[in-house]
């Protein structure tokens, strides 16, 4: 939460020795997460699913959550109020090259041209890159610009 901010020593994940860490039950966490969770290292309790963290975390019951940044802020905009989500802050939990969420497009082989399909797919990601758009993209959906529907 804002305002009591952990002490958090980037990729140090014995640093949250002293807080509570909301993990999701079923979702693969990094090695030494895991390290440290199996040697006691650091404190793990573990839910159903994100947005019960997310409601531990906002009543105090958690310190801690550790959950990608897209998904996290797509998950806060559809099920929590911006007062809510103001009271939380994201503080990255390591080196952009080990982040383990990427995104993907899979295409059927038995869709009609579906190498097409993904070479023009493809193209388009490249030039929303080069163009600065796929950013601010991402951007703007962390901030609820965009709505998910049923």
């Amino acid at each position: 939460q804002k305002d009591a901010p952990i002490p958090w020593e980037a990729e140090n994940w014995e640093s949250l020795k002293d807080i509570k860490v909301g993990a999701t039950i079923g979702y693969t966490y990094l090695s030494n997460f895991r390290k440290y969770e199996t040697e006691g290292l650091i404190q793990v309790e573990r839910s159903e699913t994100d947005s019960l963290n997310f409601k531990k975390l906002l009543r105090g019951r958690i310190g801690a959550f550790p959950a990608s940044l897209n998904t996290g802020y797509g998950l806060l905009q559809s099920e929590f109020t911006q007062e809510e989500i103001d009271q939380l802050t994201y503080t990255p939990q390591m080196r952009p090259s080990y982040q383990p969420t990427t995104f993907h497009l899979l295409i059927s082989k038995l869709t009609p041209d579906a190498e097409s399909i993904m070479s023009a797919f493809n193209k388009g990601l490249t030039k929303l890159r080069k163009s600065g758009y796929y950013e601010k993209f991402l951007k703007q959906s962390r901030n609820g610009f965009y709505e998910v529907s049923d």
